[in-house]
């Protein structure tokens, strides 16, 4: 019998789903600052992507 070959190329890989990006996103905001903005706006805008990831999270998107 013929080993059994699999092609790592071919299985099957899940996408990061939205939620994860949008999460992802808005936790580098808040650890990163941007030096263009003034203080705490990057983190304010990171929380506020946190938040909206959290509920496509709950979505299921």
């Amino acid at each position: 019998m013929a080993p059994l070959e699999t092609n790592v190329l071919e299985v099957d890989a899940h996408p990061m789903r939205l939620s994860t990006k949008v999460l992802l996103v808005g936790i580098l905001l808040i650890v990163i600052p941007i030096p263009v903005l003034p203080p705490f706006v990057g983190a304010a805008i990171g929380l506020v992507l946190v938040a909206l990831g959290a509920f496509l999270r709950f979505m299921d998107l």
